[in-house]
């Protein structure tokens, strides 16, 4: 099993953005998201200022890399990567450039 990352940076937050012009133009009353999309589109954006929290969840989901079974290399190669991100400061670099907070720990 490829060992768990608690938080994975999104690759685009399009669902968000359009969410965001769906609510201005008054086409929808609010948006879900999660709090990695959301860091980054207010990292981005300044999005405190044209939005507003209203609820919160404790619920945490979980992200994977899906590997085709028997792959234990692969798996080997995936664990070794992420302990060399968490271990030199990358993944924590990367996630407060772009959420505005250390993602790397739990």
């Amino acid at each position: 099993m490829v060992k768990k990352l608690q938080k994975v940076l999104p690759q685009t937050s399009a669902i968000l953005q359009e969410a965001t012009a769906q609510r201005s133009s008054d086409r929808i009353n609010c948006a879900i998201n999660d709090e990695l999309t959301y860091a980054y589109w207010k990292q981005q954006k300044g999005g405190e200022d044209s939005t507003k929290i209203v609820a919160e969840s404790d619920n945490v989901n979980s992200s994977a890399i899906m590997v085709k079974k028997g792959n234990d290399e692969l798996i080997e190669k995936l664990n070794s990567a992420i302990d060399e991100l968490l271990a030199d400061g990358t993944v924590k670099e990367i996630s407060e450039k772009y959420f505005g907070m250390d993602v790397s720990q739990p």
